[in-house]
């Protein structure tokens, strides 16, 4: 039997960074802010992010009223 942990980026391929097995917070926040300098465009790296997690909250309603929609015509 193979892990999900396995399977999931076979059925899923993704490039982001943030869906490696191996994440690291700490240094994915240093290469986005090498310097303090580099923290002035921390409004537009908080924008992306929430823009990121808009498209995946509509995906995941997408799904989930796949399956609702799937789930009722099967009933009938």
């Amino acid at each position: 039997m193979l892990s999900t942990e396995y399977t999931f980026p076979l059925v899923f391929p993704s490039q982001d960074p943030l869906d490696r097995a191996d994440f690291n917070a700490v240094e994915y926040i240093n290469t986005l802010f090498p310097t303090e300098q580099s923290l002035a465009n921390i409004d537009e790296v908080v924008n992306k992010i929430r823009l990121k997690i808009r498209r995946l909250d509509d995906n995941i309603r997408t799904v989930v009223r796949g399956q609702t929609n799937v789930g009722q015509d099967g009933r009938q």
